[in-house]
Order: C-alpha cells, then sequence, then structure tokens
C-alpha cells in the first residue's frame, strides 16, 4: 500500500507521511517494534520512489521526473532523521543494525548530479552525515556489537560505495581522512580494518571518473601494507616446513604440554598476525577480482609477484605438516601434544576434545592451532584463486606451471580429502575457468599460449591421483560399512562424518569434471544442428557467436587439440561414473549424455 500510494503522488505522499515519522525518529522511548515498522516505510519508500525515477527516465517522461524533484527535499529531512536517530541501548544491536540497513537506500538521492545540481548542499550533506554515522558504527564497548553492529556498519559502506561510487569521489579526500583515522582506531578490531579496505577498494572500483593511473595511486596505499605485512611474515616463516612449525609455536607447545608450562603468547599472536593479514588481502581480492569483477586488474597486476610467491609458500608449508617426514625427526617431548597436532586430522576427521590429555589451557591451545591452519589453508587457496583473474600472474607459464606443481602437489599422498575438496573448489576450478579466458582484444592468442604451457604438468597427474584415491575411500568405505560390529554412537558418528568428507571430495572432483566438459562443449555444436549441417553442406559448421558462454574456450580448444587430454579427461569422467554419489554421478552423466551423441555423429563423419 504504501510503495503505490507513494508512486501516486511522490512528492504529496512524503510530505504527508514526514510528520508522522518524526516523532519516532525524535525519541528514544518508542516501542522496538514501531522504530523497526518505521524503517521498513523509509525502506519502502526510497525503494518506490528510486523505481519511479527510473522509468521517468527511460521513458523521458518531464512529468514524473518534476514529481520526483519535488519529493527531493522532503525525502533529505527523512534522511536528516533516521541518520541522527538515537538507539536506546536496551534494543541497540538490533535497531542499530537496521538503522544501518537503511542508509544505502538514500542512495539514489545522492547520485552526482543530484550533488552538483544542489544550491542548499543538502544532498553533499547528507551524504557526509550517512558516512559519518557508519563510521560512528565501527567500534564498541561490547564484543558482540562490536561483531554485529560494525560489520553491518562496513557492508552498509560497501553497498553505497557499489551504487554511488562516484558520489563518493566528489569528497573522496573527506572520506579518505575518516576512513583512515578508523584505521588507526586502537578500537576498531582488525576484521573491521579489513572491511574497510574492501569499501576503499570498491569504491576505487567503481569510479568511473578515475583514469587507470589515477586509481593506481589511490588503490596503492590500500594495498601496499597488505603486501608489505605478507612479504615480511613471509621471509620470517615460510622458508622451509621446519621454519613454519618453530612460526606456529608448536615446539614450545610440545614442551607446554610435557612441562605443563605457560602457552606461548608470541606465537599466538603470530598466528593472529598471518591470518589476518591473509583474511584482509581475500576480501579485497574478493570484491575486486572475482567472477565479474575486474575493476581493479590492472592496479593488482602491479603486485601480482609480490603476493602469488608467499601464497604459494605458505599453503607448500601447510600441505608439509601433513607429511610426517617433514616433522618425525624433531624432538617431540610430548606424545599428547604429537597426536594432538597431527595425528588427529589424519584422516581429516576430529576427535572429541575431552579425550585428549594435558589439560584444559594445553587443550584449547592445541585447538587454537588447528583452527589457525585451517584458517590458513582456506585463505590462502582463496587468495591464489582469485589471482588467477590476472594474465600477468602467467607472464612466465613455465616457471609457474612448476611453481604451482611444487607447492600444491609436493605432499599430495599425505593431505586428507578435505585438503583435496578445498583444492578443487578454491583453486582448480578457478584455474581451469579462467586460465586464457581473460577479457581483453589481445586475451585469445595469449590465452591459448597460457593454457598450453600451464595446464599439461599438472592435468594429467591429477586425474589420475583423483581418480585412484577416491576409488580407493569408496573401496575403503564400502568395506568398513560392511565389517561394523559395534553400535556405539561415538563409532557410528565417526562413519557419517568420514562417509561425509569422502562425498564432499567427490562432488567437488564432479565440479571440476564438469568445468572441462563444459569447456569441450563450447565448440562441439548439439547432435541436432550437427545432423541439419551434414544434411545440408555435409559440413559441421560451429557457430560460436551464438553459443551460450558456459565454459572457458581456451581451455576448450587445447583439450580437443591435444588426443591425450582429451582421452584422459573422457576416461576421469567415466571413471567418476563409479563413484557411489547419486549427486556426483548425475552431474558428470548428464553432461556426457549431452556430448556424446555429438561426438558419435562426429566420429561417424567420413
Amino acid at each position: 500500500i504504501v510503495r503505490g500510494m507513494c508512486q501516486i503522488d511522490p512528492a504529496g505522499f512524503v510530505g504527508w507521511i514526514l510528520p508522522s515519522l518524526a516523532p519516532v525518529f525524535g525519541s528514544t522511548d518508542q516501542p522496538m517494534a514501531v522504530v523497526e515498522a518505521a524503517f521498513m516505510i523509509v525502506d519502502t519508500v526510497l525503494a518506490a520512489l528510486d523505481e519511479f525515477e527510473q522509468h521517468a527516465l527511460e521513458e523521458s517522461d518531464a512529468v514524473r521526473m518534476a514529481q520526483v524533484q519535488g519529493a527531493r527535499a522532503p525525502c533529505y529531512e527523512l534522511g536528516r532523521l533516521v541518520v541522527q536517530y538515537m538507539c536506546p541501548q536496551g534494543d541497540y544491536v538490533q535497531l542499530a543494525t537496521r538503522q544501518l540497513a537503511t542508509l544505502p537506500s538514500f542512495a539514489f538521492l545522492l547520485r552526482p548530479t543530484a550533488i552538483n545540481n544542489s544550491t542548499d548542499g543538502a544532498p553533499r550533506d547528507l551524504l557526509m552525515a550517512v558516512l559519518q554515522k557508519c563510521a560512528s558504527c565501527l567500534h564498541s564497548s561490547s564484543a558482540d556489537q562490536a561483531l554485529v553492529v560494525a560489520r553491518r556498519a562496513t557492508a552498509s559502506l560497501v553497498r553505497i560505495a557499489s551504487t554511488i561510487p562516484d558520489s563518493l569521489m566528489l569528497v573522496y579526500t573527506d572520506l579518505s581522512l575518516l576512513v583512515q583515522e578508523r584505521i588507526a582506531d586502537p578500537a576498531v578490531s582488525l576484521p573491521v580494518k579489513s572491511y574497510l579496505r574492501e569499501f576503499q577498494l570498491a569504491l576505487i572500483a567503481g569510479a568511473t571518473t578515475c583514469s587507470l593511473p589515477e586509481r593506481k595511486a589511490l588503490a596503492q596505499p590500500v594495498i601496499q601494507p597488505m603486501v608489505q605485512a605478507l612479504k615480511a611474515l613471509s621471509s620470517l616463516s615460510l622458508q622451509s616446513p621446519t621454519a613454519f612449525i618453530e612460526f606456529l609455536g608448536l615446539p614450545h607447545l610440545d614442551q607446554a604440554f610435557a612441562s605443563n608450562s605457560n602457552v606461548d603468547e608470541e606465537a599466538r599472536a603470530r598466528r593472529g598476525q598471518l591470518s589476518n593479514t591473509l583474511s584482509m588481502l581475500y576480501i579485497c581480492l574478493n570484491r575486486t577480482l572475482g567472477n565479474s569483477e575486474t575493476g581493479l586488474a590492472a592496479v593488482w597486476s602491479d603486485y601480482v609477484d609480490d603476493l602469488a610467491q608467499p601464497i604459494l609458500l605458505l599453503i607448500r608449508c601447510i600441505h608439509a605438516l601433513w607429511n610426517p617426514a617433514h616433522w618425525q625427526h624433531l624432538p617431540w617431548q610430548s606424545a599428547q601434544a604429537h597426536d594432538r597436532l597431527f595425528g588427529v586430522a589424519a584422516d581429516g576427521i576430529s576427535t572429541d576434545d575431552t579425550t585428549a590429555v594435558g589439560g584444559g589451557p594445553m587443550v584449547k591451545e592445541a585447538r587454537d592451532v588447528q583452527n589457525s591452519l585451517a584458517v590458513l589453508r582456506g585463505h590462502a587457496y582463496r587468495c591464489l584463486g582469485k589471482l588467477v583473474h590476472l594474465p600477468e600472474l602467467f607472464s612466465g607459464s613455465d616457471e609457474m606451471a612448476n611453481n604451482f606443481t611444487g607447492c600444491l602437489f609436493a605432499d599430495a599422498p599425505t593431505l586428507t580429502a578435505r585438503h583435496w575438496r578445498l583444492l578443487l573448489v578454491e583453486v582448480m576450478r578457478p584455474v581451469l575457468r579462467t586460465v586464457g579466458n581473460w577479457p581483453g582484444q589481445d586475451s585469445s592468442r595469449r590465452g591459448a599460449d597460457a593454457v598450453a604451457a600451464f595446464i599439461p604438468a599438472w592435468l594429467g597427474p591429477l586425474f589420475a591421483f583423483c581418480t585412484e584415491q577416491l576409488g580407493a575411500e569408496w573401496q575403503a568405505l564400502a568395506q568398513r560399512n560392511s565389517q561394523v560390529t559395534s553400535n556405539s554412537e561415538r563409532d557410528v558418528g565417526t562413519e557419517i562424518a568420514r562417509d561425509a568428507v569422502i562425498r564432499d571430495w567427490t562432488r567437488a572432483w564432479s565440479q571440476l569434471l564438469a568445468e572441462l566438459l563444459s569447456a569441450i562443449m563450447y565448440w562441439i555444436p548439439d547432435a541436432t544442428q550437427i545432423e541439419h549441417d551434414l544434411m545440408s553442406s555435409a559440413r559441421v559448421a560451429i557457430d560460436v557467436a551464438n553459443k551460450p558462454n558456459t565454459g572457458n574456450p581456451a581451455l576448450g580448444s587445447w583439450l580437443l587439440h591435444t588426443p591425450d587430454m582429451f582421452a584422459a579427461t573422457l576416461t576421469a569422467c567415466l571413471s567418476a561414473l563409479k563413484f557411489s554419489d547419486t549427486q556426483a554421478v548425475n552431474r558428470v552423466a548428464m553432461l556426457l549424455a549431452s556430448l556424446t551423441p555429438s561426438l558419435a555423429l562426429i566420429a561417424l563423419t567420413p
């Protein structure tokens, strides 16, 4: 009803409802439900006006544009009321998050034309008030409030930056000072500072008024500290698996288990620093180098060498922890620490913490180490999966292929199923989807060369390893299920966990095979088109222009022109049909069913 009435008479309706909303936002004594309803009405009104204005612009309707213009003044007043509302302490978290979620709705009123054409400065004042309100919520006296409210504040800033980046560039000097004050504020947590950097990069990436040199100049103070921090940590901890073990504080933890002494606070701080650095880097890469976001690709390219090498070394060191050859020779004093840190993760299944020996603080510290390794592993995989969007990463494809293969697969036989699932999802699939498929006029030849130089070094071994290992895992699982003699809840829970881990790996493998089949299908018409072409001209035509882009064309072309790899791909797909997971089998079987008729017709063509 509110939306409909607003679109009938925008200026009249906003002017009519404003006096009803003013008392709600002017008092802290209103019930929470009433305030939430008021925020919902504001969201609805602003969404209706935005839609109304978009239709007016599309149809060049001067009358409706004048109606929207008449509604702007009361909307600016409404924005002032929303920004100045002070949430009562009793309901602070709920109402503050709702208030912050409403602020991006005012973005359509704050476009560059509105700011530049305003005679009273109301749009600019509202924009700065919204930004300052978000910035004021970035730290709080309560940990829960800092986690929930500050995250909502940064999310609202990112939404505003993505919606009206050119407007924010008009106030970039003031905005930059505001952000730097919060980044320098010790009361603002490290995760929140990471999201502030995401906000800055989202703004720089979306600003259409900035040239590439200007983007690089603006992004350099944001990116350079992350790069320098990662390089410093790399030189300290990633030169060898032994150095990484020392960096994590595992020898000291081993001694603490043996002597029941205090934990190493410095090691904990080092782990936290590396985790936060990688987390910040991933957040920024994900915002600006995602599947559809490449606005800062040319900016990140300047740092690709400084980022890729430490990340690959980190992955190599993390993988080495699961290979006993790298740590068994160390003088471990405590069997409990040894088992706690390495043995429990041998098959990727965690054990019950209550069964660990060594006391509460030691168990918590060992669990903290395991959690840190899980975070580091996940972020390192994801960062590498984002960096493949940069063609410069493969400028020396042979060297990159050797580094990639060595760091990711040197300890492959000892990695757990969870490692492999993450590797396939976060690294391998982005690589197969992206390498050679970069935007740009000169990407075709460069893409084909990159695929031919980079993929062969590891794709064939990956086929052989995953097919063999998954086959062995499914066989072992079937054997265990047939020999279960205990009905204890613990045994049943362990078997369910093992089954879930193997299924996750199998499904990730099927998704990777699907990427390869989709790349092949990019170049192969369906069977109906082949039959039509053969009957009309005795030649099969590939109409790439009208074909949906469902795969990597550079990868598909290379596979079709490399008979051994094409055959290996089909063999791996057929082998995957034997695994006892319906979802994985169906995914591969459906693509094979679509591809097989076309291959059969092509094979039978003289």
